[in-house]
């Protein structure tokens, strides 16, 4: 490649550097296409360029980046590693009165948003706090289990509560409350909708029957108040 080299320091003329392309070049349209078109400007700044090209050395690739290799995961000390115990009668009595409690408290949150009664909404909220409160200790209590192995007897505080607004009877008169409304309007819908008058006759029969069955629930839910 020294020849191109010399050429394109000393600028001799064309024809000798198309000659040079031709020799060392790979393009066979290209050495066709400086041969044929002459020394026009563009095809003199082409031949300047395509000979340069051939001098210029293969670049070196990068080095590929070290693999990343993930740090190992941190050791926990043993003393922090809490082993899953077998629950004795007494835990799983606890663990089904939790899950019943979370049940209750879901139920009461979504009478609320359906409940227009002031007292009603008031007398919701006041056992939604009793029973957060009585599953907070449920969880405390059931943690202590599996540190322990022993189930801790329930609090004063907790026995207060059982014993007073968190009372499981008010709580079935509201979830048949919230069953009753839900049947009312699904057989009004189909009063409505149905297509023969013994549908009709028919549906119209089981709405009034829970319509009266909410208005005696309602009475009980507000007597107990």
């Amino acid at each position: 490649m020294d020849d191109i080299r010399i050429y394109l320091a000393t600028r001799r003329d064309y024809f000798t550097g198309v000659a040079l392309y031709e020799k060392h070049g790979t393009s066979s349209n290209l050495k066709r296409l400086l041969r044929i078109g002459g020394p026009t400007k563009g095809n003199m700044a082409t031949l300047q360029y395509e000979l340069g090209r051939l001098l210029d050395t293969p670049p070196v690739p990068d080095p590929a980046p070290d693999p990343v290799i993930p740090a190992a995961p941190a050791l926990v000390p043993k003393s922090e590693v809490v082993i899953r115990r077998e629950n004795t009668p007494e835990a799983e009595e606890l663990k089904h009165q939790i899950i019943s409690w979370l049940k209750i408290r879901d139920h009461l949150h979504a009478t609320l948003s359906a409940e227009t009664d002031q007292e009603a909404l008031r007398q919701a909220s006041l056992q939604i706090l009793d029973l957060s409160d009585q599953i907070t200790e449920g969880y405390e209590r059931f943690e202590h289990f599996n540190k322990t192995g022993m189930v801790p007897p329930v609090s004063k505080k907790e026995q207060t509560s059982d014993s007073s607004s968190a009372d499981p009877g008010s709580y079935k008169l509201f979830q048949r409350q919230s069953t009753l409304r839900t049947y009312i309007t699904r057989y009004d819908k189909l009063v409505k909708s149905a297509k023969s008058l013994k549908d009709i006759e028919k549906n119209r029969r089981l709405l009034e029957k829970y319509t009266l069955e909410l208005e005696q629930v309602n009475k009980q839910i507000n007597g107990s108040v």
